[in-house]
């Protein structure tokens, strides 16, 4: 195994209030792991993506907007640190489902809006659960919330990542063979064994 492997971050915007609220759909626990269903669609984005959605929850243009009947909003930010091929796995297979009817495979979404953002679940949502390194839930109050989740510092904590499993689910969520041989490379633990799949 490679012991340095680049992260990124992957985050969900939950919480609001009505008209413009997000159910909450993936839980962060005590270990820093997040907990999240297969049954139920999750979105997911970049931080651009996500700055654009927590402004609408908290009803405001920007951070310097931010008042004070914003802060009951109940507006949660999910930050995920994942490896740097997660989001690229997803964006390659989100732009391939639109030649296939196959429903499993990962969207685009709010494709009008800043950022990058997708649906995932089933498996997909396995895998980011499998692939999640460290996760944070922000609950944003104040103007320095948003100033702190904008320029949070790398994480020191990380887990080590079960590879075996992820090839699993990662088979599951049909990934190509090529693409597959490609990220066991990248995670330094060769090539996929027939009982491996």
């Amino acid at each position: 195994m490679k012991d340095k492997i680049a992260i990124t971050s992957i985050y969900r915007v939950q919480g609001g209030t009505f008209p413009s609220r997000s159910r909450k759909t993936i839980v962060v626990n005590e270990d820093n792991l997040i907990e999240c269903s297969r049954t139920k669609n999750i979105y997911i984005g970049d931080q651009e993506h996500m700055r654009y959605f927590l402004y609408k929850r908290l009803g405001i243009k920007d951070s310097n907007d931010l008042k004070k009947r914003n802060i009951d909003n109940d507006v949660h930010v999910i930050e995920m640190k994942v490896p740097y091929w997660l989001p690229y796995l997803i964006n390659t297979y989100a732009v391939k489902q639109f030649r296939s009817k196959d429903t499993s495979y990962p969207k685009l979404v709010d494709r009008s809006i800043p950022g990058q953002s997708y649906q995932i679940s089933k498996d997909w949502s396995e895998l980011l659960k499998a692939s999640c390194i460290y996760a944070q839930d922000y609950k944003i109050e104040t103007k320095e919330d948003i100033i702190n989740l904008l320029l949070q510092q790398e994480i020191n904590k990380k887990r080590n990542l079960d590879y075996k499993y992820i090839s699993k689910i990662i088979h599951k969520c049909k990934v190509d063979q090529a693409d597959i041989d490609t990220l066991r490379e990248v995670w330094g633990v060769g090539t996929v064994e027939k009982g491996e799949r």
